[in-house]
């Protein structure tokens, strides 16, 4: 027992070791060879070939500095142009400048700064900046001069709309500010970068409104996004699953978009977005609401918006409900049915030698199959196979014997309202759930879709996100200006919804007449 504890022991005093030797910081010496030996040491130079140094004679302050960076990662040419050559060139008079003086007369870039550490040089390298070493100077000097490769600004693939902006982010987190503050042109509009990672450090941009957000809500995020430990933390996407509150639930906590429309709009009502090199942003807290409402409802007139959402809730309804509702009727429930109707479905199915609740399973998983085939698929003739394979296969199993006619009707209809659900994590969370609903219809057929519900209500009703309950402002009542399943016209939303605790309240004066949002 003691040999265990003291193993523990010894594993707990490397950890501690390891995370003391990460966070000391390491001061630059004054001699030019020390610093360079040991940031050699760091990059693994010359074995690292994509590390470059270059010794120069900066003649403005009669020394030799060396300049450093990752090839690839920097605009050569800035470098060349703005950097070097002005380094290099005879001082226009004899006056010598000071380490600082570079900055300010003699350096072209647009950020520059002193650090004094080798934890921070490593950091600006590793970011695509360049890092100037001084002979006799406890100081660096690093330059931005970043030049990495990126797409241009293109459609959104994932969140399409027909009327709207048609831009979506981009792989750099200066293009993706610049594109939410193109959409939302407010001075108040705050931008703080923070670090998340150890070993490879992840800049994230937190965004958000000063007067409207709540400062409390912006404490606890940043204080979440700051407790993460992490080595590395490689985009967006593995940010989101470290800031969940419930990892292991099937409701997703945290929306990712990849619109900057969509994201002002978040920002507008006191959202706070987290943007980095990745093609997309997450917005939090968000509800159940945020999920089910998509750019499009608010750029369509009152009328088509809300015919676009009781369409798609139908077809949310439908994913979830549809095959567990056939195997409820078909097992325990069949006096529901119209005589007719039955005496056909009992006709198709009397040759089958399975009971629904495989035929159910049989074609769910194969058109799950389809569908994921049809994603990994070249894009050329992934739509093809798709649905050349969905007709093949439920054809086939017909003629077979495997399956009735009636449930490749039920799991084409399920299938194509599973593609209206415009959010992807909400999307995946219906689509796993209606395995639980049949299973629960198998066994005690409408009674235990009744039970599911009841417990899946319940369930949605106890999360929060980041404290903002999951399915407020309806469940706990919040006011807010009534923008859930049915929208009202834009003139009408004059209150921000309050479940987020929103500094300023009203986006605008209150209409005459208008108590429907009280």
């Amino acid at each position: 027992m003691k040999s265990i504890v003291s193993f523990f022991k010894k594993i707990r005093d490397v950890n501690n070791k390891s995370t003391d030797r990460r966070n000391k910081k390491e001061l630059i010496s004054s001699k030019l060879a020390v610093n360079l030996n040991r940031i050699k040491e760091i990059f693994v130079y010359p074995k690292n070939q994509d590390f470059k140094i270059r010794k120069i004679s900066i003649k403005s302050i009669s020394r030799v500095g060396v300049i450093l960076y990752l090839n690839g990662m920097v605009d050569s040419k800035k470098v060349e142009e703005h950097i070097i050559n002005p380094l290099q060139e005879e001082p226009c008079n004899d006056e010598k400048l000071t380490n600082i003086d570079l900055i300010n007369k003699v350096i072209n870039v647009s950020i520059a700064d002193e650090i004094d550490t080798f934890q921070e040089i490593k950091k600006k390298i590793l970011d695509g900046r360049t890092v100037l070493l001084v002979d006799g100077s406890r100081k660096a000097i690093y330059m931005d001069t970043v030049g990495f490769s990126y797409r241009n600004v293109e459609k959104p693939t994932a969140e399409t709309v027909v009327k709207g902006p048609k831009e979506s982010f981009s792989e750099s987190t200066q293009v993706n500010r610049s594109l939410i503050r193109k959409q939302l042109r407010n001075e108040k509009l705050i931008t703080e970068i923070m670090s998340v990672g150890e070993s490879s450090p992840l800049d994230i941009s937190i965004m958000y409104i000063d007067d409207i957000a709540s400062p409390d809500l912006v404490k606890k995020i940043k204080k979440r996004v700051q407790d993460i430990k992490a080595d590395v933390v490689q985009n967006i996407a593995i940010l989101e699953q470290h800031l969940e509150e419930r990892p292991y639930s099937l409701v997703p906590t945290v929306l990712y978009t990849e619109r900057p429309d969509r994201v002002a709009a978040f920002l507008q009502e006191g959202h706070v977005v987290l943007v980095d090199n990745s093609p997309a942003a997450l917005v939090l807290p968000v509800t159940f609401w945020s999920f089910f409402q998509t750019a499009e409802d608010m750029y369509q007139r009152w009328a088509y918006g809300n015919f676009i959402r009781l369409i798609r809730l139908l077809a949310l309804l439908t994913t979830l409900l549809a095959p567990a509702a056939y195997i409820a009727m078909t097992n325990f429930h069949e006096n529901l049915l119209p005589t007719d109707l039955l005496l056909a479905i009992t006709a198709t199915r009397e040759n089958v030698p399975f009971p629904v609740i495989i035929e159910v399973l049989l074609m769910e998983i194969s058109f799950e199959l389809i569908r994921e085939a049809g994603i990994r698929i070249p894009n050329t003739i992934g739509p093809t196979i798709g649905i050349v394979g969905a007709l093949l296969i439920g054809q086939a199993a017909v003629d077979a014997n495997v399956i009735s006619p009636i449930i490749v009707i039920i799991i084409a209809l399920n299938g194509l309202s599973s593609f209206a659900i415009p959010n992807t994590s909400l999307n995946y969370m219906i689509r796993i759930m209606k395995f639980i609903f049949s299973f629960s219809a198998y066994l005690f057929g409408y009674l235990g879709i009744s039970i599911s519900l009841t417990v899946t209500l319940s369930y949605l009703a106890s999360i929060k996100s980041f404290d903002v309950p999951f399915l407020s402002p309806l469940s706990p009542y919040y006011p807010s200006s009534g923008d859930t399943i049915i929208r009202p016209p834009v003139w009408k939303q004059w209150l921000r919804p309050l479940n987020i605790y929103p500094q300023d309240k009203q986006r605008k004066e209150k209409v005459e007449g208008d108590d429907s949002n009280d």
